[in-house]
């Protein structure tokens, strides 16, 4: 699930087909630069992992997509 934050937006995702931990990866864009922020290390069927994306006041950030890593 997507959600906002102060010039940006995160993504949380909930893993319950994870053997052990897993964390979510979210691909970040502001218009002009592109990167990845690395989510929670969360221990599968326990809670979300949660990522967000951060850009500026001229430049706020979204999440294009995102990937979830074991």
């Amino acid at each position: 699930m997507y959600f906002t934050v102060e010039f940006g937006q995160g993504v949380d995702v909930f893993c319950d087909q994870a053997p052990n931990t897993y964390q979510v990866v979210a691909q970040c864009d502001n218009g002009s630069d592109f990167w990845t922020s690395t989510g929670t290390l969360t221990v599968a069927n326990s809670a979300p992992s949660i990522a967000v994306c951060r850009g500026n006041l001229l430049a706020p950030a979204q999440v294009i997509s995102y990937f979830v890593t074991e």
